[in-house]
Formats: structure tokens, sequence, C-alpha cells
């Protein structure tokens, strides 16, 4: 369960907006955890709420559906690679340097968050894709 800080008792009904978006990010980091763990064939809304430490119905006032809840952990994963890149590349003037740098910068983050990548990137599927509906 993740580590709550003493001013903010959350699990009781969160009723200013600073502890509704606190409530969020605490969905958003479990179903993070239960994705990098599980995959999202053992994700539900439900779980998340649990393992956030929440009432399972909480998370629905928050998040319509599980591919909603996804759509949010894959951006805070872009926002943090973003932010990751910026930083590495923003004291670099020269230009070959500045793609270089990102270059590397890029594949060292995305190997150390490969659970991260491989939700925002996923393989192809292995299956010949359905091309006209079938109809001919």
């Amino acid at each position: 369960m993740p580590l709550r800080d003493p001013k903010h008792d959350l699990r009781r009904r969160a009723r200013s907006q600073e502890d509704k978006a606190l409530v969020r990010e605490d969905f958003i980091a479990a179903g993070r955890r239960l994705l990098a763990a599980e995959g999202a064939a053992g994700v539900s809304l439900r779980r998340v709420a649990a393992e956030a430490g929440y009432a399972p119905g909480s998370i629905y006032q928050y998040f319509h559906d599980q591919q909603d809840l996804f759509f949010h952990i894959r951006g805070r994963d872009m926002d943090s690679a973003t932010e990751h890149l910026r930083r590495a590349i923003a004291r670099t003037r020269d230009p070959a340097r500045r793609v270089h740098k990102l270059f590397m910068a890029t594949a060292d983050h995305w190997l150390a968050h490969m659970e991260e990548f491989l939700e925002i990137f996923p393989a192809p599927s292995l299956r010949e894709p359905v091309v006209g509906g079938g109809h001919e």
C-alpha cells in the first residue's frame, strides 16, 4: 500500500480539489503497479481501488472505465519520460550533441522503465489484420 502523508487521510471522503487530485494520483500509481506486475488482463478498477486503499466503488468517481484509467497511466508515463528527456538535453547547445544526448537518454530511460514502454508502445499483434471487414 502507498505511504500517505499524515496530513491527508484520504481514505475518508476527499472534499477539496487538492484531496481529490491526491486520490486520483493514488489510483494512477496503484494502476501502474498492477499493470507492471500482472499486465492489463489482471487489472480491474475494483482491484486498483483496493490496491490504493480505497473502497471498490470510489474509483468510479475518478475514471469512467478501465480504458480511462489506462489512458491516464500512459499519459503519466509519457509526461515522466518527456521531463526526463528535457532535463537530459537542457544545457546542451550544439545541435549534433543534443541529438546524440537525446537518443542516449531515450534509450536509457526506456530500458530502465521497460514496463512503461510496453504499455505505451505495445508489440503489434501477431494476427493478420482484417481488411475491408470481410466483404469483397
